[in-house]
């Protein structure tokens, strides 16, 4: 006697939406917390001495393991004195700066996008640039990320302002702008040392 069995994949498609719903709001609500902390001094940072090239590789390697991965391509760009760049920064944290920008690349483009990590030293400071060949930052993004103070109707800018509370906190500056001919770009300075 043969049996069969039956699935029913549109609710195994509605479970893995939801799936997918939960993760974006544990995202939101962990920036939320985090950027409340960093806010109000509450965030202890947890800094280690680590060699660039080798942290750099590790945190783009752990984004492609990640879902989001499917929807881009990655290139890690990193010239030899950035390679052997030594940050005191925390870890964990600067994991979160560098998940928040390749995020906000692949969730805020329609298409699949292209996505260049590069880093470099420049005198005493590391530069680090994430940037992609999607549609860029929407002009009211830009201008709520360079006010000095949030403006009433600031669209959600939430994991960018995290990244620029997260570079601020290690002594660094977060800038924003738009990619060369076309999508978006950011660059963060932090202190390092060869």
């Amino acid at each position: 006697k043969k049996t069969s069995t039956k699935y029913d994949f549109k609710a195994f498609g509605a479970a893995i939406k939801a799936a997918r719903q939960g993760e974006k709001l544990r995202t939101l609500i962990d920036d939320l917390n985090l950027t409340s902390k960093l806010e109000y001094g509450a965030q202890p940072l947890r800094r280690k001495d680590l060699r660039a090239g080798p942290l750099f590789r590790q945190l783009v390697a752990q984004f492609c393991e990640s879902p989001l991965a499917e929807r881009c391509g990655i290139t890690l760009e990193q010239e030899e004195p950035a390679e052997q760049t030594v940050l005191s920064v925390d870890e964990a944290l600067l994991a979160r700066l560098l998940e928040n920008l390749m995020n906000n690349s692949v969730r805020h483009n329609p298409k699949p996008v292209n996505i260049t990590v590069h880093t470099r030293q420049v005198g005493e400071r590391f530069c680090l640039t994430v940037a992609d060949d999607g549609i860029g930052y929407p002009p009211a993004v830009l201008a709520a990320l360079n006010a000095a103070e949030p403006a009433e109707n600031a669209p959600h800018i939430l994991g960018l302002y995290v990244v620029q509370q997260i570079a601020a906190a290690h002594g660094g500056t977060a800038v924003f702008g738009q990619n060369t001919p076309c999508g978006a770009k950011a660059t963060v300075w932090l202190p390092g040392r060869a």
